[in-house]
């Protein structure tokens, strides 16, 4: 009786040619065939894709890069910020692991040329089925993230292929370990490296709190010296803080005359909320503008509440509105669908309650995330802030609601608001309210210091224009990527050194850059502009081709400069800034005349690739910078803020500023 052949024994090549087959021993030690060229290669691509899109998603986590697809609202930020975006129980980021995982195993797969044996088998099935589970969350989660959904496809198909080649073997040790190795190596590197960004943060944010809480020492002696004083018999006396607002007003305070240092954008007025939790006059007394549905806002609002606790007799918290809903606030990104109407729904909650019930209705929508999808789920939130239901939403929607909600969206516009929560304290910025403690440390400080119990009358914030010129200045300066050539406008050293990445289509970098123009010509300084198209044609970190012409633009630029120089660019620049809307090649020729260049050889040089290879260093430059929108501009090696802001000359003061600094 002849034995069997185990079912999985290695087979002579089929096709009626010996060959030499493993000995035993080779056998024992793992040493097997060779995977076929055609499923080693698919294995490594597949595994190549999934670890490129992880690394992708990590380059974003770390702002290496400004990923298309993972703005603020996409689908990409919202999967990585849920639940779903990192370990449970951990908290590191799901998108290390996922390097960790297929890089590890790109770099096994290919030192073992494709051999998949028991010792793997176990982990690519379960990194398969993980895979899975993150598709179907992404699909009909509503979590929708391109680069997460190529790692995890990738990754699925490359299980396929590992079982189309499996062996029921050993892989060598050296194969496991370098896997092993290389797995821990890059999800210690990534965890390392964001702890130390993460510590580097905190550092800041201490020294940024440190001098927060120094300004508001600083103003309470000044505040008490001048109260010190005796007042002129001719001056009126200051109205009291319980004159201004009172715990349970429902009406807006009393805005005082306008003076000459006032704000363009509105007047100034007592700095307080409609309602106030806490005492009429507290030492330290807290203002937040807010969004119910703005997940940092929810967790500032959970420590300032037991801070309030903690400190009742010394601290009071007020709320104003500034939804990211357009419904409502039409100068911001429609990032919350239902900011409005929460907003409105606190307001109206204030309005027949008072602040027991604003504050009641306030802690309701932030349980809630800012989201009620119907009235029942409405009804919840005013049964909680102990209100009747009828005629509440009649509240909700009058004019009334709308209007004290645009009131707080117009004061922090003239306070060059830009993100939620913005925090004040006694009227001065917390600028790192996120630090981890940092605010409870801060008001620890401040309690003990014993400063003298206030009304809201003195907390004046500055205007959007100071505060943002403060801003740059305590900004620090950073290395830029070297000039590839000398193309720049003005003069080295005659004033600030301005870099500005921009798209000859889009409208601000337009407006940008005739001011930087106009300056350098007037103050002197040095100005090079660096393309950066927003057209996925010739700049493949951007989503779409939302300015249409905006690669031959770019590409013209560069081909100006390769057949005419500095002085060729420097004369057809202006015109590109000036084209307004249509194709540059049907204008190329008129272009060419009166920047006095040869329209022929600038149709030759937009179409070589030295004028593409230029476009592309200049977009790549702007990434390796952390670009994260255009205009995007830095004068001394200072990222400013923002390049215009409502009708306020803001680039034109950034210039004057960095030129007085020099």
């Amino acid at each position: 009786m002849k034995p069997k052949h185990p079912r999985n024994a290695p087979q002579p090549p089929r096709g009626g040619k010996s060959g030499p087959t493993p000995s035993a021993a080779a056998t024992a030690a793992g040493v097997i065939n060779n995977v076929g060229t055609p499923w080693f290669e698919l294995g490594a691509v597949l595994l190549l894709v999934a670890a490129g899109a992880s690394g992708m998603l990590v380059a974003d986590h770390f702002k290496l890069v400004d990923l298309p697809g993972c703005g603020a609202g996409s689908g990409c930020e919202k999967a990585t910020s849920s639940v779903y975006g990192k370990v449970p129980g951990v908290g590191v980021p799901v998108s290390f692991l996922g390097l960790a995982y297929f890089g590890s195993l790109l770099v096994g797969w290919v030192a073992s040329r494709g051999r998949v044996a028991w010792s793997l088998r176990g982990l690519i099935w379960l990194g398969g089925f993980v895979s899975l589970l993150y598709v179907g969350l992404i699909l009909f989660a509503g979590l929708f993230c391109k680069w997460c959904l190529a790692a995890h496809v990738a990754n699925f198909v490359f299980l396929l292929v590992a079982e189309r080649v499996f062996r029921p073997l050993r892989l060598t040790t050296g194969h496991v370990g370098l896997t092993a190795a290389v797995f821990a190596a890059l999800l210690v590197g990534a965890i390392g490296y964001d702890a130390t960004r993460r510590a580097a943060r905190e550092e800041r944010g201490r020294e940024l709190n440190d001098a927060t809480k120094q300004q508001i020492e600083q103003q309470a002696r000044e505040a008490a010296s001048r109260a010190a004083q005796p007042a002129p018999s001719s001056q009126a006396a200051a109205p009291s803080a319980t004159q201004a607002t009172t715990n349970n007003s429902a009406q807006p305070p009393t805005k005082p005359a306008p003076t000459a240092s006032q704000p363009a954008l509105g007047e100034r007025r007592v700095f307080t909320g409609r309602y106030r939790l806490g005492k009429p006059e507290t030492a330290m007394r807290v203002v937040m503008f807010t969004d119910y549905q703005c997940p940092d806002c929810r967790m500032f609002e959970r420590e300032v509440m037991q801070l309030v606790k903690k400190y009742p007799d010394e601290l009071s918290l007020s709320i104003k509105h500034y939804p990211f809903c357009t419904q409502c606030n039409p100068g911001v990104p429609n990032l919350h669908g239902n900011a409005c109407w929460a907003a409105r729904a606190a307001e109206a909650a204030g309005m027949l309650g008072g602040a027991d019930a604003f504050f009641k209705m306030h802690m309701w929508l932030f349980e809630e995330k800012g989201k009620f999808a119907n009235d029942e789920a409405l009804g919840r939130g005013v049964a909680a802030a102990g209100l009747a239901w009828e005629g509440f939403t009649d509240k909700m929607k009058s004019p009334e609601t709308l209007a004290n909600v645009k009131a707080d969206i117009e004061e922090a516009n003239g306070l060059g608001i830009e993100r939620t929560p913005m925090i004040f304290v006694n009227g001065v910025e917390l600028k790192a309210w996120n630090v981890a403690g940092g605010l409870a440390k801060m008001v620890d400080e401040l309690a003990a210091a014993k400063l003298p119990a206030r009304g809201p009358e003195n907390d004046q914030p500055p205007p959007a224009m100071e505060r943002l010129l403060r801003l740059f200045n305590e900004t620090a300066p950073q290395k830029l990527p070297d000039a590839r050539d000398d193309r720049g406008f003005g003069a080295v050293g005659s004033g600030p050194e301005i870099v500005m990445w921009g798209d000859y289509q889009e409208k601000g970098s337009r407006e940008a850059d005739a001011v930087i123009r106009q300056f350098v010509a007037e103050r002197g300084g040095r100005y090079r502009y660096l393309s950066f198209p927003f057209n996925k044609n010739c700049n493949p970190i951007v989503p779409d081709e939302r300015h249409a012409d905006a690669c031959q633009r770019a590409l013209l630029a560069e081909a100006a400069f390769q057949i005419g120089g500095a002085a060729g660019l420097q004369k057809l620049h202006p015109l590109l800034m000036q084209l307004g809307e249509g194709k540059v090649a049907e204008k190329l020729d008129a272009l060419a005349a009166e920047a006095g260049l040869d329209a022929a050889k600038l149709r030759e040089a937009m179409e070589g690739s030295a004028a593409r290879e230029g476009v592309d260093a200049d977009v790549k430059a702007g990434q390796r910078t952390g670009l994260q929108g255009i205009p995007y501009v830095f004068i001394n090696g200072k990222r400013i803020p923002r390049s215009n802001y409502r009708d306020l000359p803001i680039l034109r003061a950034f210039l004057e500023e960095a030129a007085k600094a020099r």
